[in-house]
């Protein structure tokens, strides 16, 4: 069966490019800097569903991520998780978050609405993201 993206995923996010077999994927939600890394992996819904080289190779995939959202956003703090609740497909969460944000100190889930990118402002934060990872 050939991989197939959730159907939440593809309508919660944009596709920014690609780090190997890692789909990286920006939420369309403006109140932060936030990146959903989907390896492209049929069947896996769990980080230890994959073979042991692919689980090592996320993880640093998810470190570069983050160290690069980090930089972009200025973050005070990287919230970096991989959950699955909502989505049962193994996806990878990489959040800038800022003291004093929407939800600060707590999590960003159902917290507020999500407020999706302006079409300019979109298209600006996909180039920073695309350029600083050089997808």
């Amino acid at each position: 069966m050939a991989f197939e993206l959730d159907a939440r995923l593809a309508a919660d996010t944009v596709s920014l490019g690609a780090i190997d077999f890692v789909d990286i994927r920006l939420m369309r939600d403006a109140r932060y800097l936030w990146l959903v890394l989907v390896p492209q992996i049929d069947g896996a819904v769990e980080w230890q569903d994959l073979p042991q080289d692919q689980s090592r190779l996320l993880h640093d995939i998810s470190m570069q991520v983050a160290d690069g959202v980090r930089d972009i956003a200025a973050a005070d703090k990287m919230n970096i998780a991989s959950l699955g609740n909502m989505v049962r497909q193994l996806h990878v969460h990489i959040i800038a978050r800022h003291e004093g944000d929407a939800a600060w100190p707590g999590p960003i889930w159902g917290i507020g609405a999500a407020q999706d990118y302006a079409p300019d402002v979109l298209a600006d934060m996909s180039h920073k993201v695309q350029s600083t990872l050089k997808l």
